[in-house]
């Protein structure tokens, strides 16, 4: 099934002939799209493609025995291969990290949550994750309230539910890191400011959603800092403060869950209410980073 919200004669051409299902969505947001993708879906597993990734050719064969080999198994998340705009692979392989099994009913639900944020490497985006069609269908509502954070609630929505998790260290997808794609724009500082201004505003709004659905569990205390930090991006690079960041939320960082970057996040977040001369400073700082991280990856 593909969803798309621009009609494309070529596009439809290759959905009929290939007897894909094709929904012309007038949704702008992804959660919404997804909702609408769920509702007509007859099979009991989602595998989730972006259009700027790709599958390796046996991952469908080899996720389909995984699942059928394990009714437990609600989440499976595989490793990507990084890749350019031509599809060039970076020349930086993925750490081989183990594959790890979160058995719900042996590791408890924060304990669960803190393996996958330290083994995050190397799962990148929501092309590598495959889950159990009723997990979404649970909180189908709540896919209304998700703009662009669809990865956030896959995560936190297959973590509440009753299923097992499933990191593998195989890589079966490509992962494509562009200078300009949904995730990224790395052509200009003024570009770059425009689009992450725009990006943190909608994030932060997302992650209030998400968070939410934690509210009474484990999990809620991690949701919540990373809502306080999220705040913190968007007015660092906004001239508002659209979110309601306060002086006290800041502090809150100070009490990161994480363990790690606690001052490091306290400081920017007092960055945050700076003029905004000051702002840009960090702001450079920011995407000479991820031109260096794009040049290191590829040239």
């Amino acid at each position: 099934m593909l969803v798309s919200n621009f009609k494309n004669a070529e596009l439809e051409e290759y959905c009929k002939r290939e007897r894909i299902k094709l929904i012309l969505s007038k949704n702008r947001w992804i959660g919404p799209k997804v909702k609408e993708a769920l509702k007509q879906s007859s099979g009991d597993l989602i595998a989730l493609l972006e259009d700027d990734d790709l599958f390796m050719p046996n991952k469908l064969s080899k996720v389909l025995s995984v699942f059928e080999n394990d009714r437990k198994l609600g989440f499976y998340r595989h490793k990507m291969m990084i890749i350019n705009e031509e599809g060039k692979p970076s020349k930086f392989g993925i750490n081989n990290l183990n594959k790890i099994y979160l058995d719900k009913e042996k590791v408890k639900l924060s304990q669960a949550y803190l393996i996958m944020f330290r083994n995050r490497e190397g799962y990148a985006a929501v092309s590598s994750m495959i889950m159990r069609k009723n997990i979404l269908l649970h909180r189908i509502e709540y896919l209304n309230k998700i703009r662009i954070a669809t990865d956030s609630f896959y995560i936190i929505s297959s973590l509440l539910s009753k299923y097992n998790i499933y990191l593998d260290n195989e890589i079966l997808g490509k992962y494509r890191f562009q200078k300009v794609s949904a995730s990224s724009r790395l052509t200009n500082f003024n570009e770059f400011v425009n689009y992450y201004t725009e990006k943190y505003k909608y994030q932060c709004l997302d992650m209030l959603a998400i968070y939410n659905l934690t509210k009474g569990t484990d999990l809620e205390r991690f949701l919540y800092y990373d809502y306080i930090f999220l705040k913190v991006l968007h007015k660092l690079f906004s001239s508002n403060n659209e979110c309601n960041l306060s002086i006290r939320d800041v502090f809150r960082l100070l009490y990161n869950p994480y363990g790690e970057k606690s001052l490091m996040n306290f400081v920017l977040g007092v960055a945050s209410f700076l003029p905004l001369s000051v702002k840009r400073i960090i702001q450079r700082r920011i995407f000479n980073d991820r031109m260096l991280l794009y040049k290191k990856l590829f040239e």
